[in-house]
């Protein structure tokens, strides 16, 4: 495509009468490029996002006219597409018009290889949506992990902790609460939010995976940098052990003490409840 296109020339969702939507349009003086986006690769193309973006882009007088489908690899309908874009191109050759298949996976290559030059954070957050989405890591183990697997210590200590857990809400009968999280055997997190008079969350607790992977410690709790500081100044004067920064959140934590010993539910509720409590009783502005 011409160079010297801007973000303001971009526009998103925008209605072609009698020709369709197309996800993104770019527009200057001297071009036009529609941008058909598909992430699902059982979802086909309509009539609209092919004849209908065709004879609309043919109908424009630009300099340059493009129509991109961006598309994963395993996108059932590639072939049947390019058969139907190179044919309205052999019909129609005066329109000049540049259509192009682009697969999601020569993005994320592109991204990653920008990265390499020049290290961005938006661009490496982004790369990374796009991996979890298109080109998902497939899953491997170690010897190690796998020796641990086939344990049967794991799964007994992952039912104490999801018990724990459970116990520790059945405590707090006094408090208004929330389920937090998966239900499935390796959540992402596994817990309750503690919630104020207006059901807004104003303490989390339980199992964060990722934050056990990089820390070593399974259960946390803590509260978001985005309730407030009256919440995060109260969660922090109410708990006096230690805390880290962790996406957005300050949390702290049960320490194996606790979790060994005897009536460890009953222990981990008189670590909690005054901040429960106390984020719970914060003023907001």
């Amino acid at each position: 495509m011409a160079s010297g296109i801007r973000w303001e020339d971009f526009e998103t969702q925008v209605a072609i009468p009698g020709h369709g939507i197309p996800d993104i349009q770019i527009q200057t003086d001297d071009l036009l490029a529609l941008i058909e986006v598909k992430v699902r690769p059982g979802l086909g193309p309509s009539s609209y996002q092919t004849d209908g973006y065709f004879q609309f882009v043919s109908s424009r007088n630009f300099r340059e006219r493009h129509l991109v489908y961006l598309v994963p690899a395993a996108w059932a309908y590639h072939e049947s597409l390019k058969r139907l874009l190179d044919a309205r191109e052999k019909d129609s050759p005066q329109t000049a018009i540049r259509a192009k298949i682009i697969l999601w996976e020569d993005v994320v290559a592109l991204i990653e290889r920008l990265e390499a030059s020049d290290p961005n954070l938006f661009l490496n957050e982004f790369n990374d949506l796009l991996l979890a989405r298109i080109a998902p890591k497939p899953v491997s183990f170690s010897h190690g992990e796998v020796s641990m697997l086939y344990s049967s210590e794991i799964p007994k200590s992952l039912s104490k902790l999801q018990r724990l857990v459970n116990d520790v809400q059945g405590q707090a009968t006094m408090f208004k609460v929330r389920p937090s999280g998966s239900r499935s055997l390796s959540p992402s997190e596994y817990g309750v939010y503690f919630l104020d008079p207006k059901n807004r969350p104003r303490l989390w607790f339980g199992i964060w995976t990722d934050f056990w992977t990089d820390h070593g410690k399974p259960i946390c709790f803590g509260v978001a940098q985005g309730w407030g500081d009256p919440v995060k100044q109260a969660f922090l004067s109410a708990y006096s052990g230690p805390t880290k920064p962790f996406k957005k959140y300050i949390l702290g934590w049960v320490d194996e003490e606790t979790l060994t010993s005897e009536n460890a539910a009953k222990q981990v509720w008189e670590q909690l409840s005054p901040a429960a409590e106390a984020t719970i009783a914060a003023e907001l502005p």
